[in-house]
């Protein structure tokens, strides 16, 4: 047996008892434990109640087979085979339908308490996902690295492509199936979009989140090249990508954010030197943000955005297919806020200093863009008027006043928390990136966020239990994380200030 299958690593993967009861995900930790039990023991007093409804109507039996079926699954039954997952999808699917149609001549308690079909769904979905993990753990067991990055690869295709179509004719299914059990009239029956005209809406809204989602995975590889060329005086624009041992250009198939990196293993295909795994992971966490926006910023038609009232028409319909350009050009500035704070933290994690040219252009952006786009500015440097009427000196001052109190609360967080003095291009990230918050949120933004981050501080200190583990952590990622949880619940903050 070569020595990757002996590594603990690896005997942790194959780990897996060739048994009935066997070890899985989900009862790896304590936690996880005390979930199999809860589980199995919901499950089971649910089947004992449906027992009992299957002389009032057969379609009750679905819901013992489910319940003993979930009992079997949570305690590792059969864990890591394929058609245990089959057989949960088929599950899963006849207790949904048996959650839309509803179940006849039973108690009413039992289609809505805690052992309706539509638990019994959901508690199936999770186990399937469970499932998913403890076959991916199990085809796994001997492989390289690079071939489970391949392998893990095709899996995010295939999760990509399940996701698509779950919406785009998963949702119309449902809705159809309810349609059928839940007749209405004819004259609303006719105002509803047909199963076609239903699935091509979804597929198109599916499509339409994906190309969100792609758009900061590109603009994360672009950020990559910034962080790597910049510091190095190379030009960000010209040049094609080739890998920094061999110097061979990289392939446009290879270069696709995220899936190019796990196709090649994380190897140079000319060279096999490894590649770095922070390309995929800037790039998944930049797409991931800039999707995150796109729900919560976006299609919900500023739903956390503050002052501004909240689009009374959301969705990709009302918002993207009839385009709402002031929510848009929000969503556009607030993401690039996002992506220059992410060069900043990652310049900082490379002890780089932050390049003037990168900091010239990130704040020219800053003030320039709502002093010819007024409605970028949501909270005026004093209250007066709304964003609409904004005059080119006040919104100069928003940009000024933010600029100010963002440095000086940026200089005060470095020096006050920063005790080791050689991390001084981490002090400068920390400083710069506080400036360019106040500048394009505004002051009360700043401070906001400044008291956030020293909070965040105060609890990692007393979380660790040494003082170096808390010195080695980095300053930029925090406020990285306290940023954009501050931009989520923005309008709660607001509104909670503003009712002192």
């Amino acid at each position: 047996m070569n020595a990757e299958i002996q590594s603990p690593v690896n005997i942790a993967r194959v780990a897996i008892r060739d048994g009935i009861v066997r070890s899985t995900v989900l009862r790896s930790t304590l936690l996880g434990e005390y979930a199999s039990l809860l589980i199995t023991g919901h499950a089971l007093f649910g089947a004992v109640w449906w027992i009992a409804a299957v002389p009032k109507n057969p379609a009750a039996l679905i819901m013992v087979l489910s319940g003993l079926w979930i009992a079997f699954l949570a305690v590792g039954g059969f864990a890591g085979e394929k058609w245990t997952a089959a057989v949960t999808v088929f599950m899963l699917v006849m207790t949904g339908v048996l959650a839309i149609m509803g179940v006849s001549a039973v108690p009413e308690w039992m289609t809505d308490s805690i052992i309706a079909p539509l638990v019994s769904t959901i508690v199936l979905g999770v186990l399937l996902i469970v499932e998913f993990l403890d076959c991916r753990v199990r085809s796994q067991a001997g492989l390289t690295i690079p071939e489970r990055r391949k392998q893990n690869g095709v899996t995010l295709k295939l999760t990509f492509i399940g996701l698509f179509l779950a919406w785009g004719l998963g949702v119309p299914t449902v809705k159809a199936i309810y349609g059928l059990s839940h007749p209405v009239a004819e004259k609303i029956s006719m105002e509803r979009m047909s199963f076609v005209e239903e699935a091509g809406f979804r597929c198109g809204e599916a499509m339409v989140t994906f190309c969100f989602f792609a758009l900061g995975a590109n603009i994360g590889s672009f950020l990559n090249v910034v962080v790597w060329r910049m510091p190095l005086g190379k030009s960000i624009v010209h040049g094609d990508s080739r890998c920094p041992v061999c110097s061979t250009k990289i392939a446009s198939r290879d270069n696709i954010p995220i899936f190019g990196w796990l196709g090649l293993g994380g190897q140079c295909r000319a060279c096999g030197i490894e590649i770095s795994p922070r390309y995929p992971i800037v790039e998944a966490i930049t797409g991931t943000v800039f999707l995150l926006f796109y729900f919560v910023e976006l299609i919900s038609g500023g739903a956390n955005l503050p002052v501004r009232e909240t689009n009374f028409y959301r969705g990709v319909l009302w918002i993207i297919m009839y385009p709402k350009w002031d929510l848009i050009g929000l969503y556009l500035f607030h993401c690039f806020l996002f992506s220059s704070l992410l060069v900043f933290t990652l310049l900082a994690v490379d002890r780089n200093c932050i390049p003037r040219k990168l900091l010239a252009f990130c704040f020219t952006i800053a003030i320039l863009a709502p002093l010819l786009f007024p409605s970028l500015v949501l909270i005026s440097a004093w209250p007066s008027g709304t964003s609409s009427t904004y005059t080119a000196t006040q919104t100069l001052l928003h940009g000024v006043a933010g600029l100010i109190v963002g440095a000086i609360a940026g200089g005060f967080l470095s020096r006050l928390l920063t005790v080791d003095q050689k991390s001084i291009n981490q002090r400068v990230a920390v400083i710069a990136s506080m400036s360019l918050i106040g500048t394009m949120l505004g002051w009360h933004a700043a401070l906001c966020i400044a008291v956030l981050f020293g909070i965040s501080r105060a609890i990692r200190r007393h979380g660790l239990q040494s003082q170096a583990a808390f010195q080695s952590g980095s300053f930029g990622g925090e406020l990285l994380v306290v940023t954009l949880l501050h931009h989520l619940l923005w309008r709660m903050e607001w509104t909670a200030l503003t009712a002192f």
